[in-house]
């Protein structure tokens, strides 16, 4: 097998995985894994997170769309430093239930409400701690911060649910673990398991 091809059936299943199928940064859920990576902080991220991040210049790049090299892959691993967990547990390591209502965007927000937030999280760091850690109770539980339900406003026309890839978002709670243990990444030929999880610039997706 071939280093690309090596590294994109690591990257599909690095996506898979529980932690990174919740948005890092505004906990959208897809059910199949984020097409989009923030290589600057080694996040999967839903499309309106990738366009504000792409907003403050950020390099993104896409999952399917994007050629990748096995160094660039093996960032995304836990073990490296990478994935949704332990971004999540460094970059909103001081986030307050008031600070959720205040910057996590809800259902139906215009794309300048995540753009608030990236900026407040990643440019301004307000709730970033180098020492924080992730909180899973085990390698296959993840622990993620969510923001609190909100009640959708029905359009009869169209629908703007805050939703990735086709698929509805799902709220998690706070201090809820999940309860699908992890892809094993051995059953997939690999040596190791990977577990867990305002001023603009215009910037363009990697490839």
């Amino acid at each position: 097998m071939s280093d690309s091809a090596s590294a994109e059936k690591l990257l599909n299943k690095l996506r898979k995985l529980s932690s990174n199928r919740v948005c890092a940064n505004c906990l959208t859920q897809s059910r199949l894994g984020f097409q989009a990576v923030c290589v600057k902080y080694k996040t999967f991220v839903c499309h309106m997170c990738k366009s504000s991040h792409q907003a403050y210049s950020h390099r993104v790049k896409s999952v399917t769309m994007s050629t990748w090299t096995m160094p660039e892959v093996e960032q995304l691993r836990k073990k490296n430093g990478g994935g949704n967990e332990i971004a999540r547990a460094k970059w909103f390591a001081t986030m307050t239930p008031e600070d959720e209502n205040k910057y996590m965007p809800g259902d139906n927000a215009p794309l300048d409400k995540y753009k608030e937030l990236i900026y407040a999280v990643y440019e301004q760091r307000r709730f970033y701690s180098a020492t924080a850690k992730p909180t899973s109770t085990s390698d296959a539980e993840i622990a993620i911060a969510t923001k609190k339900p909100r009640k959708k406003k029905k359009n009869p026309l169209t629908s703007t649910s805050h939703v990735d890839d086709s698929f509805s978002s799902a709220n998690i709670n706070k201090h809820q673990t999940l309860n699908k243990p992890e892809d094993d990444l051995l059953t997939f030929g690999f040596t190791s398991a990977e577990t867990s999880s305002v001023p603009q610039h215009s910037g363009s997706t990697g490839g």
